[in-house]
């Protein structure tokens, strides 16, 4: 399920302009880009017919893209804390030109618009929100040919009077701390750049598996100064927390993002 976003502009672009001057990329390719539509089954609809829809879907990117794209695709089912939506659908491309090319060309397929009619069949979702992707954290070792995790996700509003430079302080304290205990989990910012939203910023935490995801928080919580870390990000924002059960059903092509 790939669609232009309709959404307004939030005014985030001073955060965002902040980021990219950051990592020195106004010149160059942005970083990736990530979108999200919460989705709500319609009425007698469930997991079963979205498996049938992503399926669909799966087959019709395969003859779009006979020797694959660049799209990243993932569906996110909320285990604790969400009750706003049945399913998230994320879509990632590597930089925002890549995403505008990509989507173009999708749309322009009829088996993309048969495809989107499968999922339009099975649920309403929201337009996409569209976020500047940045990875804090590479504990964990790729799996590529594993495709289900589990995901932690902040939705984090900044107090009055706090910047991005005092929350990349917070990220850079939690970076340096698991680094130093090793924790095997990868973590990423996103940044609202095309939203709808009066989130700032969301934050992601990805686990192998439940088991995993309840041994890394025992050991993170039980670890010497994970108190005065987590104090450190609750002194800048407030964030809402949700554990997604996370499935990618759509891998970029070898080659198609940056190492």
């Amino acid at each position: 399920m790939r669609t232009a976003s309709s959404n307004y502009f939030r005014p985030v672009f001073a955060i965002t302009l902040a980021l990219l001057f950051s990592q020195g990329l106004l010149a160059a390719e942005s970083p990736p880009i990530g979108d999200f539509s919460q989705c709500t089954y319609k009425a007698g609809k469930d997991a079963g017919d979205l498996d049938k829809a992503t399926a669909y879907w799966q087959q019709q990117m395969a003859k779009i893209y006979p020797e694959g794209g660049s799209y990243l695709g993932v569906i996110y089912t909320p285990i604790w804390g969400s009750g706003e939506s049945d399913f998230v659908w994320g879509g990632f491309s590597p930089n925002l030109n890549d995403w505008a090319t990509g989507t173009t060309e999708y749309l322009s397929h009829k088996e993309a618009e048969a495809a989107n009619a499968r999922f339009e069949a099975v649920a309403d979702c929201t337009p996409a929100n569209a976020y500047v992707v940045s990875q804090l954290h590479q504990g964990a070792e790729p799996k590529p040919d594993d495709n289900d995790s589990i995901t932690e996700v902040f939705a984090c509003t900044l107090h009055d009077g706090k910047t991005m430079t005092n929350a990349m302080a917070a990220e850079k304290a939690w970076d340096a701390q698991a680094k130093a205990m090793g924790y095997p989990v990868s973590s990423w910012r996103f940044t609202p750049t095309w939203a709808n939203t009066q989130i700032d910023l969301v934050y992601m935490v990805a686990h192998d598996d439940l088991p995993a995801f309840g041994a890394n928080n025992t050991n993170w919580m039980s670890y010497a100064g994970s108190g005065a870390i987590n104090a450190g990000f609750s002194a800048v924002m407030s964030c809402e927390s949700f554990v997604m059960s996370t499935k990618i059903v759509s891998r970029p092509a070898p080659g198609s993002w940056p190492e």
